[in-house]
């Protein structure tokens, strides 16, 4: 294959590294408000949802993702009944609430609405009908304005939002006065689960400044991680409570998920998966203890200089 004559997407992760997919010439692209939309074929990957040039979903590998970011508190908490969404265009989160069926309400916040309408109508096999689900409620304004305006409360909030950019539209929904907010709004014994970026013993700085930035306004917040394929990283998420430790016996996970008729509705979770997420290396553990920076509102992105040189001593 002369990849010359070829079609290709191509992945900036940084200045040092990039990543080339091979494509379909019939790819989507289109700006909405808030930001840019791409969606390709991928040979490797399937239909590929890109925004900002960084890929968020890919048709083989999305369950993965999302069965991991929403699953864990779902099953931690005895019996969410309403859960709030902030992000989550594809659809995909709101499909993994909504397999609970003690779910109520689901409340999904996302401000593109553009870009949520363009998912409804190509991606169905993400959402799967999630966004006529009579449970499900859609709204489309800034996650932040609405925890700040509503007086709902819930059992889970669940953050699906683009990464930590400076002048994106998800910035002031990584900081400590968010989930100040987020902790409000949670009923007693509420779990916060969010994605929370690249997560390896190379490149963790900041997931560990996130991680304690949650801690401001959560006493137990536990950080796990699973291999992405289309995302050529291995991804991290967090689950926050003030209830206990969130973590389950692999055993009490088995039950619940048995319980709660969820076995033919998870493809790559159990409690295999589950313990296996939850241990990470021994030399990131000790990187994520440390102390350093957090996220806070106006003031400008910092990430500890010394998380780079404790890596360096480790590997040493």
């Amino acid at each position: 294959m002369d990849p010359t004559t070829q079609s290709w997407f191509t992945e900036q992760v940084d200045y040092r590294e990039m990543h080339q997919f091979l494509k379909d010439k019939n790819s989507r692209s289109f700006r909405t408000e808030f930001q840019q939309v791409e969606f390709h074929h991928l040979h490797a990957f399937g239909k590929t949802m890109v925004l900002d040039g960084a890929v968020q979903s890919a048709e083989a590998d999305e369950h993965l993702f999302h069965e991991c970011l929403v699953q864990p508190a779902m099953l931690a908490h005895p019996e969410p009944r309403k859960v709030l969404i902030l992000g989550g265009g594809e659809g995909a989160t709101l499909r993994e609430v909504l397999k609970h069926d003690s779910v109520e309400l689901a409340v999904m916040v996302d401000i593109d609405g553009e870009f949520v309408d363009f998912c409804k109508n190509h991606l169905s096999d993400w959402n799967s009908s999630a966004f006529s689900d009579p449970r499900a409620k859609l709204l489309y304004m800034d996650g932040r304005k609405y925890l700040e305006e509503t007086t709902e409360t819930f059992d889970v909030i669940i953050t699906d939002i683009t990464d930590i950019l400076v002048d994106g539209p998800a910035i002031r929904l990584y900081t400590k006065e968010f989930y100040a907010l987020c902790a409000k709004r949670l009923n007693r014994n509420g779990y916060l689960a969010l994605q929370a970026l690249e997560l390896s013993s190379q490149i963790w700085a900041q997931h560990a400044t996130l991680r304690r930035t949650i801690r401001k306004s959560f006493e137990f917040v536990e950080s796990y991680s699973i291999f992405v394929p289309s995302f050529t990283s291995t991804w991290g998420f967090i689950i926050a409570t003030n209830a206990g430790n969130p973590i389950l016996s692999a055993e009490e996970l088995s039950n619940r998920i048995e319980k709660r008729n969820m076995p033919s509705r998870l493809f790559a979770f159990d409690e295999i998966t589950y313990r296996g997420i939850f241990s990470l290396p021994k030399d990131l553990r000790k990187c994520l203890s440390l102390d350093g920076s957090f996220l806070e509102d106006e003031q400008p992105l910092r990430f500890s200089p010394k998380d780079t040189e404790y890596r360096k001593g480790v590997k040493r």
